[in-house]
């Protein structure tokens, strides 16, 4: 039976345990729940801990919570991970473990409809020697008593056949009854999504399987299973007789087929076997088609495993796919989007993929919804991981009459190299989720075009149901990893001006809590154009250090704002632009910007953050600090401004910025700066008044010319305030206030060179007395005669 364990929803927590010590917690996620919320002390889970930034350092098992409030580890297969410094991110997660002990107890249950089957072909050999009793009884009536005798013997074996099948249900309902309470409540909360369609699924599966009608394998109509033998007439009769039946089709064995096969609607096909195409249609399903628990691989040259046209896009769940899922919705009418959950992909297109014929692992068109969850996807040499759209692509021509809304790729493992490796969501797609994945892709790309990019190009010359993607929201959040080109490359459509396009489309990117390293610094990390609002928050993105690299670039969107932001190798770009990968016409301004708590490091370019072409509205920046590389090869300014188009509003404070060296970058902030309101404050070159003092001006630090400094105890014979007339270690400073003093000669203060200027009322010289100076080195009166 499945452990005893909790489950719970949208738990993960930061952690900066080291060793093999007990998880110490740090507080919950952004938008998930602490441990404590969801558990009480004493229960226990299945975890997950991986290093934020050392991913390669990670632990799975079945962890305690103390009192104390940490987590008691019990790793599986009891290694401990020796975690080295940095951050980690603990989930409470839904275990191998806990599914390797379900799957045994579905075993059990295919085993007793094993003996189940026996059974009834036993009571069907029952049946039949009864059948020869009662012949024999009619044609021999001297054989009268022996014949009866054999059939009351039948009888008996057939009651005691009837017994065995009653047993052998009643094993198996106990079995259903024990699988279902393991499940009953349970949530998979890996990467945060609940677990109920998959447990309605799975129970489903369970109540078909419960009942021996309907439940038909290949076998029975002739298969070999041996996957060598063509079976493909044996599936279709099999198929054939489970629709009628409406039971499940199981696969056990290795099945190949070289003939097209279409799959009934609601076809559920489950038994851990394996079905094998050759047809270049691959599987044909029906609607709500389900797959569990199966493999299925294509051998044709193009790759094809499931063709969904006009139907309701299938199900799958714990499945092995080496191929293509390919589903198309022509029609005007709704149809739900594939549904696919901790299945297994592993394709190599090899040289069937030679970067011009578009073949993508999922290509999905016109569907509502729809989702790849928790799945491990290994590619090579292919075009696209997805391409989501309205629209068709290659040689096929027609346009969906729906467009792709909402789907989710979520909690994956994704790992390639070769081809394009792209996901890819086209004309008229309406929102994306893309979250909490895990990035391996490596490798120089046998593609022309970008190794990987989350592309949404929403706006193009096929393209005009703008009205229908009104409220759009892409949320790309949570993922992490190393990607050998850009990550995020979003074009959308607000401000056009091509006739024929409404260009009032309302669609919004989030960009949360990301952490990608990329390896090459071609293109920019993030690319984000002509949207009407953008949110980037506690993103870390990285690049290799290059001139005039750039980490995030922002095109004409109608607001941006960026906060608590860490970008390395690479600036931040503002500016405008005026038309979109497809040659259409914007009318959109630079927008208007804000920029809050960003870190832009390890930059050699002209700024950290560089603003051209920016005629627009306003941009405003509070937190930022700039850090350039060693040896930078041109002046890096915190900002810089490459051109002097107007802006409405300009608002820089609290800005800061160095070389790598540790001298001050100065900024460039004159005349270029243009904005009809302009305010600076609190900046790092700006002079600013610092702490007061005690004991005349400062011996140490660093200060900038204009810098002044107050003292902390004024008196007549001291300065009140001083200024620094040339920047440096401490610099160089005179006083430039002091308090007014009279009295005779014999009180004068006694002053140093910094103090030039004092003046004092000497009472003793003249009969009224009279002022002076002190010039630095003596006192001289207004004729400047030393007195």
């Amino acid at each position: 039976m499945p452990q005893t364990v909790i489950f719970a929803d949208l738990v993960r927590e930061t952690s900066s345990t080291t060793g093999t010590d007990n998880i110490l917690l740090g507080g919950a996620i952004t938008g998930m729940r602490s441990f404590a919320d969801a558990v009480a002390p004493g229960e226990s889970f299945h975890y997950s801990m991986i290093g934020s930034d050392k991913p390669q350092e990670s632990e799975a098992g079945v962890g305690t919570l103390q009192p104390d409030g940490t987590i008691l580890r019990a790793p599986s297969g009891g290694v401990f991970t020796n975690f080295s410094a940095g951050e980690k991110v603990v989930s409470l997660v839904a275990g191998a473990a806990w599914y390797g002990d379900t799957d045994q107890v579905l075993a059990t249950q295919s085993e007793n409809i094993t003996i189940l089957q026996a059974a009834g072909d036993a009571q069907d050999s029952a049946i039949a020697t009864l059948q020869a009793a009662g012949d024999a009884h009619d044609g021999a009536i001297v054989a009268l008593q022996g014949a009866g005798a054999a059939q009351d013997g039948a009888i008996a074996s057939l009651e005691a056949t009837q017994a065995g099948q009653d047993s052998a249900i009643a094993n198996l309902q106990a079995a259903e009854q024990a699988q279902n309470a393991s499940i009953a409540g349970k949530a998979d909360v890996d990467h945060g999504h609940a677990l109920s369609d998959i447990a309605d699924l799975e129970a489903r599966l369970s109540e078909l399987a419960a009942s021996a009608v309907g439940n038909v394998t290949p076998e029975r109509y002739g298969a070999v299973g041996d996957g060598v033998a063509d079976d493909g007439a044996a599936l279709l009769a099999a198929m054939t007789a489970m629709q009628s039946a409406g039971g499940i089709l199981k696969l056990a064995g290795r099945y190949r087929t070289t003939q097209a096969i279409t799959l009934p609607d609601a076809c559920m096909m489950t038994g851990g076997g394996t079905l094998i195409t050759e047809n270049s249609a691959g599987l044909t399903v029906g609607n709500d088609c389900i797959f569990h628990n199966v493999s299925i691989v294509s051998t044709h040259s193009n790759h094809l495993a499931l063709y969904c046209v006009d139907k309701h896009a299938p199900r799958l769940l714990d499945c092995r796919i080496d191929g293509r899922i390919y589903c198309r919705n022509d029609g005007a009418v709704a149809l739900r989007g594939p549904r696919i959950d901790r299945s297994h992909f592993d394709v190599d297109f090899g040289d069937d993929y030679d970067g011009v014929e578009q073949m993508d692992l999922f290509s999905i068109y016109g569907f509502e919804g729809g989702h790849v969850r928790g799945c491990d996807i290994r590619t090579a040499n292919i075009h696209r991981l997805f391409k989501i759209s309205d629209s068709l692509a290659g040689t096929e021509t027609s346009v969906s009459n729906a467009n792709s809304r909402a789907f989710e790729i979520s909690g994956n493992l994704l790992r390639g190299s070769g081809g394009k490796q792209v996901v890819d969501c086209y004309r008229a797609t309406s929102g994306l989720r893309f979250v909490g994945n895990q990035l391996e892709l490596s490798g120089a790309p046998t593609y022309a075009g970008p190794s990987w990019a989350v592309v949404i190009d929403d706006k193009s010359a096929g393209n005009e149901r703008d009205a229908d993607d009104i409220g759009a929201t892409y949320l790309i959040s949570g993922n992490c990893g190393t990607i050998p080109c850009a990550f995020v490359s979003l074009q959308g459509a607000f401000g056009i001006t091509e006739p024929g396009h409404s260009g009032d489309r309302r669609a919004s990117v989030h960009l949360i809590d990301n952490k990608i390293r990329c390896t090459s610094s071609d293109k920019a990390v993030v690319e984000i154009r002509f949207f009407d609002d953008v949110r980037c928050r506690g993103n870390l993105l990285e690049t290799n250090p290059a001139v005039d690299a750039t980490v995030m670039r922002l095109l004409s969107n109608d607001e941006a704002v960026l906060s608590d932001e860490t970008y390395r190798g690479g600036i931040v770009h503002l500016s405008k632009a005026t038309s979109n990968a497809s040659g259409l016409s914007f009318g959109g301004s630079f927008g208007r910007i804000d920029l809050r708590r960003v870190s832009v490091r390890n930059f050699d370019a002209s700024g950290g953050v560089r603003c051209d072409r920016h005629r627009g509205n306003a941009l405003t920046i509070d937190g930022l600090f700039c850090s350039s590389v060693d040896t930078p090869t041109q002046l890096c300014r915190a900002i810089y401004f490459s051109s002097g188009e107007m802006l409405s509003l300009l608002d820089i404070q609290n800005v800061d910025a160095e070389h790598g060296t540790g001298g001050n970058i100065t900024p460039v902030l004159d005349s270029v700066a243009q904005a009809a309101l302009r305010t600076y404050r609190d900046n790092g070159w700006q002079p600013r008044a610092r702490l007061a003092i005690s004991g005349g001006v400062p011996t140490s630090g660093v200060f900038l010319r204009g810098d002044r400094v107050s003292e902390l105890s004024p008196g007549t014979s001291k300065g009140v305030d001083y200024v620094c007339i040339s920047g440096g270690s401490p610099g160089t400073w005179r006083m430039s206030s002091h308090v007014p003093n009279k009295a005779a000669s014999i009180y004068r203060p006694s002053l140093a060179a910094e103090h030039a200027g004092f003046l004092y009322f000497d009472t003793g010289l003249a009969a009224s007395g009279k002022p002076i100076w002190w010039t630095g080195s003596q006192w001289v009166d207004a004729a400047g005669v030393a007195v």
